[in-house]
Protein backbone atom coordinates (compact mmCIF):
# COMPACT_ATOMS: atom_id res chain seq x y z
CA UNK A 1 0.00 0.00 0.00
CA UNK A 2 0.78 3.43 -0.47
CA UNK A 3 2.81 4.98 2.77
CA UNK A 4 0.39 7.92 2.60
CA UNK A 5 -3.45 8.70 1.97
CA UNK A 6 -4.34 9.60 -1.48
CA UNK A 7 -8.04 10.49 -2.38
CA UNK A 8 -7.95 8.25 -5.53
CA UNK A 9 -11.13 8.82 -6.82
CA UNK A 10 -9.99 12.04 -8.57
CA UNK A 11 -7.99 11.64 -11.41
CA UNK A 12 -8.74 8.64 -14.31
CA UNK A 13 -5.22 8.81 -15.70
CA UNK A 14 -4.22 8.21 -12.07
CA UNK A 15 -6.27 5.17 -11.29
CA UNK A 16 -4.61 3.34 -14.64
CA UNK A 17 -0.87 3.46 -12.91
CA UNK A 18 -1.79 2.65 -9.46
CA UNK A 19 -2.09 -1.28 -9.23
CA UNK A 20 1.21 -1.74 -11.52
CA UNK A 21 2.91 0.18 -7.94
CA UNK A 22 0.72 -0.45 -5.36
CA UNK A 23 0.32 -4.47 -5.73
CA UNK A 24 2.58 -6.91 -4.22
CA UNK A 25 5.98 -6.38 -2.83
CA UNK A 26 6.50 -2.59 -4.25
CA UNK A 27 6.71 -0.44 -1.39
CA UNK A 28 8.74 -2.94 0.71
CA UNK A 29 11.23 -3.62 -2.08
CA UNK A 30 11.80 0.34 -2.30
CA UNK A 31 12.51 0.51 1.32
CA UNK A 32 15.25 -2.26 1.58
CA UNK A 33 16.72 -1.01 -1.55
CA UNK A 34 17.18 2.28 -0.26
CA UNK A 35 16.94 5.62 -1.81
CA UNK A 36 19.99 4.80 -4.90
CA UNK A 37 17.59 2.56 -6.33
CA UNK A 38 14.49 4.65 -6.01
CA UNK A 39 16.86 7.75 -7.61
CA UNK A 40 17.96 5.41 -10.57
CA UNK A 41 14.59 3.36 -11.46
CA UNK A 42 11.17 4.73 -10.01
CA UNK A 43 11.41 8.67 -8.99
CA UNK A 44 10.39 9.41 -12.92
CA UNK A 45 7.12 6.89 -12.49
CA UNK A 46 6.45 8.05 -8.96
CA UNK A 47 6.48 11.65 -10.27
CA UNK A 48 4.33 10.57 -13.59
CA UNK A 49 1.73 9.29 -11.00
CA UNK A 50 1.67 12.17 -8.66
CA UNK A 51 1.10 14.65 -11.77
CA UNK A 52 -1.83 12.56 -13.08
CA UNK A 53 -3.20 12.59 -10.03
CA UNK A 54 -3.22 16.08 -9.98
CA UNK A 55 -4.21 17.15 -13.15
CA UNK A 56 -6.15 13.87 -14.34
CA UNK A 57 -7.38 14.31 -18.23
CA UNK A 58 -9.75 12.41 -20.73
CA UNK A 59 -8.07 10.24 -22.83
CA UNK A 60 -9.08 9.57 -26.21
CA UNK A 61 -7.50 7.09 -28.28
CA UNK A 62 -6.35 8.85 -31.76
CA UNK A 63 -9.64 10.62 -31.70
CA UNK A 64 -10.95 14.49 -32.35
CA UNK A 65 -8.55 17.29 -32.72
CA UNK A 66 -5.74 18.86 -30.32
CA UNK A 67 -4.38 21.58 -29.83
CA UNK A 68 -0.62 22.65 -31.31
CA UNK A 69 1.11 20.53 -29.00
CA UNK A 70 4.02 19.36 -31.20
CA UNK A 71 6.96 20.08 -29.60
CA UNK A 72 5.80 20.61 -26.04
CA UNK A 73 4.72 16.22 -25.74
CA UNK A 74 6.04 13.35 -23.88
CA UNK A 75 5.32 9.72 -24.01
CA UNK A 76 4.55 7.26 -21.34
CA UNK A 77 4.59 3.42 -22.28
CA UNK A 78 2.58 1.33 -18.91
CA UNK A 79 4.24 -1.94 -19.20
CA UNK A 80 1.44 -3.23 -16.90
CA UNK A 81 -1.40 -2.22 -19.04
CA UNK A 82 0.04 -2.58 -22.79
CA UNK A 83 -0.87 1.01 -23.12
CA UNK A 84 1.35 3.94 -24.66
CA UNK A 85 0.26 7.61 -23.39
CA UNK A 86 0.46 10.86 -25.44
CA UNK A 87 0.82 13.05 -22.21
CA UNK A 88 0.73 17.31 -23.18
CA UNK A 89 2.43 19.95 -21.98
CA UNK A 90 0.50 20.10 -18.30
CA UNK A 91 0.91 16.18 -17.89
CA UNK A 92 -3.02 15.70 -19.23
CA UNK A 93 -3.39 12.60 -21.41
CA UNK A 94 -4.38 13.28 -24.91
CA UNK A 95 -4.26 9.72 -26.77
CA UNK A 96 -3.31 6.41 -25.66
CA UNK A 97 -3.14 3.79 -27.75
CA UNK A 98 -2.56 -0.19 -26.96
CA UNK A 99 1.09 -1.46 -27.76
CA UNK A 100 3.02 -4.74 -27.76
CA UNK A 101 6.15 -5.21 -26.03
CA UNK A 102 9.29 -7.53 -25.30
CA UNK A 103 8.13 -11.12 -24.87
CA UNK A 104 10.12 -11.68 -21.29
CA UNK A 105 9.13 -9.17 -18.71
CA UNK A 106 11.54 -6.94 -16.77
CA UNK A 107 14.06 -4.40 -17.45
CA UNK A 108 16.45 -5.15 -20.28
CA UNK A 109 19.59 -6.22 -18.57
CA UNK A 110 21.63 -7.41 -22.07
CA UNK A 111 21.43 -7.31 -25.70
CA UNK A 112 19.06 -10.25 -27.23
CA UNK A 113 16.91 -10.82 -24.03
CA UNK A 114 13.46 -9.85 -25.59
CA UNK A 115 12.95 -7.14 -22.69
CA UNK A 116 12.01 -3.91 -23.15
CA UNK A 117 14.14 -1.18 -21.70
CA UNK A 118 12.83 0.96 -18.75
CA UNK A 119 13.58 4.54 -17.63
CA UNK A 120 13.55 7.95 -19.30
CA UNK A 121 14.82 8.12 -23.09
CA UNK A 122 14.61 10.59 -25.60
CA UNK A 123 13.82 9.91 -29.45
CA UNK A 124 16.60 10.53 -32.02
CA UNK A 125 15.27 10.45 -35.38
CA UNK A 126 12.52 8.70 -37.08
CA UNK A 127 12.99 6.04 -39.70
CA UNK A 128 10.79 5.39 -42.79
CA UNK A 129 10.73 1.63 -42.85
CA UNK A 130 8.32 0.79 -45.80
CA UNK A 131 10.30 -2.25 -47.30
CA UNK A 132 11.94 -3.30 -44.51
CA UNK A 133 12.01 -6.69 -43.87
CA UNK A 134 12.46 -9.32 -40.53
CA UNK A 135 11.82 -12.70 -40.19
CA UNK A 136 10.75 -13.59 -37.46
CA UNK A 137 11.38 -17.43 -37.76
CA UNK A 138 7.39 -18.08 -37.28
CA UNK A 139 7.07 -19.36 -40.66
CA UNK A 140 5.73 -16.26 -42.50
CA UNK A 141 9.41 -15.39 -44.22
CA UNK A 142 10.27 -11.84 -44.23
CA UNK A 143 7.65 -9.26 -43.12
CA UNK A 144 7.12 -5.39 -42.94
CA UNK A 145 7.79 -6.16 -39.45
CA UNK A 146 8.17 -2.43 -38.32
CA UNK A 147 5.06 -0.92 -40.26
CA UNK A 148 5.55 2.11 -42.12
CA UNK A 149 7.78 4.06 -39.79
CA UNK A 150 10.27 3.21 -36.83
CA UNK A 151 11.12 5.67 -34.11
CA UNK A 152 14.34 5.48 -33.11
CA UNK A 153 14.73 6.12 -28.90
CA UNK A 154 18.30 6.46 -27.37
CA UNK A 155 18.41 3.62 -25.03
CA UNK A 156 22.12 3.57 -23.73
CA UNK A 157 24.12 0.56 -23.86
CA UNK A 158 21.30 -1.14 -26.20
CA UNK A 159 20.79 0.21 -29.58
CA UNK A 160 17.73 -0.59 -32.17
CA UNK A 161 15.39 0.28 -29.72
CA UNK A 162 12.08 2.04 -30.34
CA UNK A 163 8.56 2.21 -31.20
CA UNK A 164 6.98 0.98 -34.57
CA UNK A 165 4.35 -0.11 -36.25
CA UNK A 166 3.44 -4.22 -37.24
CA UNK A 167 2.77 -6.36 -40.14
CA UNK A 168 -0.71 -7.66 -41.10
CA UNK A 169 0.84 -11.32 -39.70
CA UNK A 170 1.23 -9.99 -36.18
CA UNK A 171 -1.72 -7.11 -36.02
CA UNK A 172 -3.47 -9.55 -33.31
CA UNK A 173 -0.33 -9.73 -30.84
CA UNK A 174 -1.05 -5.96 -30.14
CA UNK A 175 -1.98 -5.79 -26.57
CA UNK A 176 0.76 -8.73 -25.46
CA UNK A 177 4.77 -9.58 -24.72
CA UNK A 178 5.68 -10.52 -27.99
CA UNK A 179 8.41 -8.17 -29.61
CA UNK A 180 12.31 -8.50 -29.17
CA UNK A 181 12.56 -5.31 -27.43
CA UNK A 182 10.67 -2.69 -29.12
CA UNK A 183 7.62 -0.80 -28.26
CA UNK A 184 4.81 -2.23 -31.06
CA UNK A 185 1.59 -0.38 -32.41
CA UNK A 186 -1.18 -0.66 -35.25
CA UNK A 187 0.40 1.18 -38.07
CA UNK A 188 -2.82 3.30 -38.00
CA UNK A 189 -2.17 4.35 -34.09
CA UNK A 190 1.43 5.38 -34.83
CA UNK A 191 1.00 7.32 -38.11
CA UNK A 192 -1.70 9.44 -35.68
CA UNK A 193 1.03 9.42 -32.82
CA UNK A 194 3.56 10.93 -35.55
CA UNK A 195 2.13 14.09 -35.79
CA UNK A 196 3.12 14.82 -32.63
CA UNK A 197 7.20 13.30 -32.08
CA UNK A 198 10.13 15.44 -32.61
CA UNK A 199 13.44 14.95 -31.61
CA UNK A 200 14.08 15.12 -28.60
CA UNK A 201 10.76 13.71 -27.03
CA UNK A 202 10.98 12.62 -24.05
CA UNK A 203 9.39 9.00 -24.01
CA UNK A 204 9.32 7.03 -20.62
CA UNK A 205 8.64 3.63 -20.02
CA UNK A 206 7.25 2.10 -16.56
CA UNK A 207 7.77 -1.08 -15.22
CA UNK A 208 4.10 -3.18 -14.79
CA UNK A 209 3.47 -5.71 -11.55
CA UNK A 210 5.22 -8.60 -12.94
CA UNK A 211 8.20 -6.79 -14.46
CA UNK A 212 8.43 -5.57 -10.88
CA UNK A 213 8.16 -8.73 -9.38
CA UNK A 214 10.37 -10.17 -11.65
CA UNK A 215 13.47 -7.91 -11.22
CA UNK A 216 13.52 -8.10 -7.73
CA UNK A 217 13.70 -11.69 -7.92
CA UNK A 218 17.26 -11.27 -10.36
CA UNK A 219 18.22 -8.57 -8.31
CA UNK A 220 18.33 -10.61 -5.20
CA UNK A 221 20.20 -13.45 -6.41
CA UNK A 222 17.70 -16.02 -5.77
Amino acid sequence: MFPFSLPLGRGEAFSRFAPSLVEGSFWSDICSRGADYYLRHMKGTLLLILSLFLLGGSPARGTGPLSDDKGKCSIVVDKGSFTLYLLGERGDTLRHYPVAIGENPGRKRRSGDCKTPEGTFKVTWVQNTKGVLYDYHDGNGKVEAYGPYFIHLDTPPFTAIGIHGTCKERVDRIGTRDSKGCIRLYNEDLLDLLKYVTPGMEVMVIPGKEDIEIDSVLDSGK
